[in-house]
């Protein structure tokens, strides 16, 4: 009898362990779920995410590398296939081509000391990269975006931003032998620039029009053939710890009906006939270099 009660209490005691492990697998699969399974097609459409009250687009990740150890070998194949939300992180290397944006896109160099810059080169007449249309968001890190010029045309540029675009860059240098290194024109056109370098412009190295918005802050704007900073018709311009030098014009110019902020800027090293800040009567600007 009482090898019979321990069997039962030892059949029970199993029974427990099982159902125990039972659940902690359970457990485990619910909070690893999909990580193990085969991945399967893609849907449709992209999915959303909600971001400072709106929506915003999630894609996938794209690898650029010119050696061919990603999905593409050019930054101009992964452009054409992006759809909605795509991330494209491209190696070290220069790659050749113009690129015309009008979705919600990221554009993302890897540089490293090994094998050096992440480079966008274009010569002709077209713009080296357009973001244009309202529903274009272009995010750009870490490259370098250079125009080489082409003659006698000066409606190119290294970046430019109409239509309601929004792009914003981090990390970035911009430059155009011939013509103005950015463009931005059009109302509700938008770029910002952090820590980023806009040198060596064959004109002004940005230009603002038509009720576009500049923010721009610990950017370098440096060499340009005409302003450094050039701002008309109903634009405006936020800069702040910037520092602006050695342009052949001015080193910011806020034009009549334009307006503005300039805050703990370095604008200097002009030349004596223009000088380093013009305002003009119109314009609407609050100065705060001096305070």
């Amino acid at each position: 009898m009482e090898t019979l009660t321990r069997e039962r209490q030892k059949d029970r005691t199993d029974e427990e362990e099982r159902a125990l492990e039972e659940r902690a697998q359970k457990l485990v699969d619910s909070q690893l779920s999909g990580l193990n399974k085969t991945p399967r097609k893609p849907k449709a459409k992209a999915s959303e995410a909600r971001l400072g009250g709106g929506m915003v687009t999630v894609g996938k990740q794209v690898l650029v590398d010119s050696k061919g150890g990603g999905d593409f070998l050019e930054v101009s194949s992964a452009v054409s296939a992006a759809k909605d939300g795509d991330v494209i992180n491209i190696m070290p290397g220069t790659y050749k081509g113009n690129f015309r944006v009008s979705c919600q896109l990221s554009l993302v160099g890897r540089p490293n000391m090994q094998h050096g810059s992440v480079i966008l080169e274009h010569k002709g007449r077209e713009p080296l990269l357009a973001a244009i249309g309202p529903d274009a968001a272009l995010k750009i890190e870490q490259l370098i975006l250079r125009h080489r010029g082409f003659k006698n045309n000066y409606e190119h540029s290294a970046l430019l931003v109409e239509g309601g675009a929004s792009v914003g860059i981090v990390g970035t240098g911009l430059t155009c032998t011939d013509a103005n290194c950015i463009m931005v024109r059009g109302h509700g056109s938008k770029l910002s620039l952090k820590s980023c370098q806009v040198y060596d412009g064959g004109r002004c190295g940005i230009e603002l029009l038509s009720g576009a918005t500049l923010t721009a802050e610990a950017t370098k704007v440096s060499g340009n053939g005409w302003s450094g900073i050039e701002v008309s018709q109903g634009a405006a311009a936020s800069l702040q710890r910037c520092v602006v030098t050695k342009n052949k014009m001015f080193g910011v110019h806020f034009k009549a009906s334009s307006s503005g902020l300039l805050d703990k800027n370095t604008v200097n090293a002009h030349s004596a006939i223009y000088g380093d800040i013009k305002i003009d009567p119109e314009a609407k600007v609050e100065d705060t270099n001096r305070e």
